[in-house]
């Protein structure tokens, strides 16, 4: 009510926004138990539904943890693919296969460190199905980015 609802109602009908990413890699959020989590993300989910004209979705750390989003209300789902997320699908796995509900974006995906190129990460994406790619990231300074 603080935080999201003001930010939400202030800029919900600002064209230039694309969506609302309402949480990137909850995955990794160990204070909270699963129920609580989900209880939020699907809070806060439908509050962007109610205050904007945008779109709403959670960046994923990867496609392994789909089956938790599913029910959420997302107008698409984003996942992220890294070399070194183990316990993933394969990123040329076919987006048909994985049992999404929603188009898929892959969110995050490195332009160094990886054994693939940018180049071939896209394409791979795009062979695979996503609707589209973004990169990690213009401004970092970190062993994924260059």
């Amino acid at each position: 009510d603080t935080v999201f609802r003001p930010l939400l109602e202030r800029y919900g009908q600002e064209p230039s926004i694309l969506a609302w990413d309402v949480i990137n890699e909850p995955e990794w959020i160990k204070t909270l138990r699963l129920d609580e989590l989900r209880a939020f993300l699907e809070e806060s989910v439908s509050l962007v539904h109610a205050s904007t004209l945008h779109p709403a979705t959670i960046g994923s750390a990867g496609a392994g943890w789909r089956d938790f989003y599913k029910g959420l209300g997302l107008d698409f789902y984003q996942v992220h693919w890294y070399d070194s997320l183990t316990h993933q699908p394969p990123l040329d796995t076919p987006v048909t296969d994985l049992g999404f509900d929603r188009p898929v974006l892959l969110g995050e995906f490195p332009t160094r460190g990886s054994r693939r190129s940018p180049a071939s990460i896209v394409e791979t994406a795009r062979a695979a199905g996503y609707s589209g790619a973004f990169y990690w990231s213009v401004l970092a300074r970190d062993e994924c980015s260059a």
